[in-house]
């Protein structure tokens, strides 16, 4: 087994190596909400030097509020695109080897165990909320080191607990409240016959609790923002069952955004099942574990299990001011699945698997590279040129008519490309996030409301015309004789893509 573990060890570092040639030899990643995220980044790094405008449009968080490692991170690179892909490189890489030590301590099936390559591009991933594609890595770090001090003991693995469940709620805050629970749950399955040694353990909280109530003193409340107590409260009583059945949905929330319709679906339905054939022909859950040690190893992967099926079949779908809640729990639930499904399946032989997991992983990497090797190739006309001799002081919105790529709405955001590329002023969903980083400034309200979904619940044009400067459009503008945008003649083109002068700019406030 243990040269099972150095061969697996070594697949493992080429399919990352892999992953970084496929991320620095492309400009543009299609993951949703990425643009955003590179927004704010840029924002933490330039905000305060000559130049430029942000300060007075953008406002950012304190760095102890969560969420705020992503651009704390990529602004620490002299190019915050180079910081994104190592971020995204650190992720992959972090995912990977922390399940891979995870199954090592537990002596579970280490080829069962490389079908974790399949949460790489997960649905998080995919979607670009950047701070819960770091969280998911984190959780299973944080786990590793939890076993290795409920199994091992040590003050290290308790002092590295201590910091990791800060860092982790720095990197995302529900993911920070998930960690306090799988925290308490494992100190209380390992100090459960001494009271006195599971209150010091649990004394270790106190840091994150008091960053927890400074954090939530201290936010300002979005203009949407509900009781979040008041909606749970509603939520269970009246819309929880009646939407249970979108659960099942489990098979196909990652990987789906490979191929548009049915063949996405499809795809990301046989990479589920493949996770799930070996434990399926092996009837894993009916294998004996009669032995204290195969118990002790399987107790705190199904305590884990557990609570990501739990969050995965109890959340909302959404909160006040916060979209998609429990989907983000797939990857975690699967990759629970996988580290449980190895200890299971550690004394079965196994000849043909190493063979499977193999082809899994070369198919899966095949899938995703072609896909993200076409979309530069479609995107090959969206170039920083495009935005080039505009005057960055001045405000720039979108409307993305022509929004989906393969199926996915990966062009929503691209206006954001206006503060990344040139540190202009953009129209942008990150202001007006319930639990975002940045926030309006002194001259925030100038800029409007970004209507993101013009292109898919078009009914009439934003009332731009007195608010913003530049217009990016991509696809035909339906300019009609009463159209708000009657005022924005064509700048500039490079093909699909089209930049909007508003006429009327003189009149604009500042």
């Amino acid at each position: 087994m243990n040269r099972n573990y150095r061969i697996v060890f070594w697949v493992l570092l080429t399919f990352l190596a892999a992953n970084a040639i496929l991320l620095f030899s492309v400009r543009l990643l299609p993951f949703v909400d990425l643009p955003n995220h590179l927004a704010e980044a840029t924002i933490y790094k330039f905000r305060e030097h000559a130049g430029n405008n942000l300060a007075a449009y953008y406002r950012a968080v304190p760095w102890y509020f969560p969420n705020t490692f992503y651009p704390e991170f990529c602004s620490l690179f002299p190019d915050v695109e180079i910081g994104n892909k190592c971020y995204y490189l650190l992720a992959f890489s972090l995912l990977q080897v922390t399940v891979y030590l995870i199954i090592r301590e537990l002596g579970g099936n280490p080829w069962y165990g490389l079908l974790a390559v399949l949460m790489t591009y997960n649905y998080n991933v995919s979607y670009g909320f950047s701070g819960f594609s770091l969280s998911i890595p984190a959780l299973f770090f944080f786990f590793y080191i939890l076993l290795r001090e409920v199994r091992n003991g040590g003050r290290a693995w308790q002092f590295g607990a201590f910091l990791l469940l800060v860092l982790i709620f720095l990197i995302h805050a529900q993911m920070g409240f998930f960690c306090l629970l799988l925290f308490v749950c494992m100190m209380y399955w390992r100090h459960r016959d001494s009271a006195r040694a599971l209150l010091f353990s649990l004394l270790r909280i106190l840091p994150l609790l008091l960053l927890m109530l400074l954090w939530w003193g201290r936010r300002v409340p979005g203009p949407k923002e509900g009781s979040t107590l008041a909606f749970l409260y509603h939520y269970f009583l009246s819309s929880y069952l009646q939407g249970i059945y979108l659960r099942f949905r489990l098979p196909f929330f990652d990987n789906f955004q490979l191929h548009a319709g049915r063949t996405g679906l499809l795809i990301a339905t046989l990479f589920f099942i493949s996770i799930l054939i070996p434990l399926l022909i092996y009837r894993a859950w009916k294998r004996p574990q009669g032995d204290s040690e195969a118990r002790r190893n399987l107790s705190y992967p199904c305590l884990l299990f557990m609570l990501c099926l739990a969050c995965y079949l109890l959340l909302p779908d959404y909160l006040p001011g916060e979209q998609i809640i429990y989907q983000r729990f797939s990857p975690v639930l699967l990759t629970s699945l996988i580290i449980l499904g190895s200890v299971l399946l550690q004394k079965i032989k196994m000849p043909w698997l190493p063979v499977y997991s193999f082809i899994i992983m070369i198919l899966y990497l095949g899938s995703w590279s072609e896909y993200i090797i076409s979309f530069n190739r479609e995107t090959h006309e969206f170039t920083p040129d495009l935005f080039r001799g505009l005057d960055n002081q001045r405000r720039m919105g979108g409307l993305i008519y022509n929004y989906q790529y393969r199926g996915r709405p990966v062009y929503i955001h691209y206006a954001d490309y206006f503060i990344v590329w040139e540190k202009g002023i953009a129209a942008t969903k990150l202001i007006d996030y319930r639990f975002g980083v940045i926030r309006r400034g002194r001259l925030g309200g100038l800029i409007p409301y970004y209507e993101e979904w013009v292109g898919k619940s078009y009914s009439r044009e934003p009332a731009y015309d007195t608010s913003l400067h530049y217009l990016l459009v991509r696809g035909a503008a339906p300019m009609q004789p009463d159209s708000n945008l009657m005022h924005f003649a064509p700048l500039k083109r490079s093909g699909i893509w089209q930049i909007y002068q508003n006429n009327l700019a003189a009149r604009l406030n500042p």
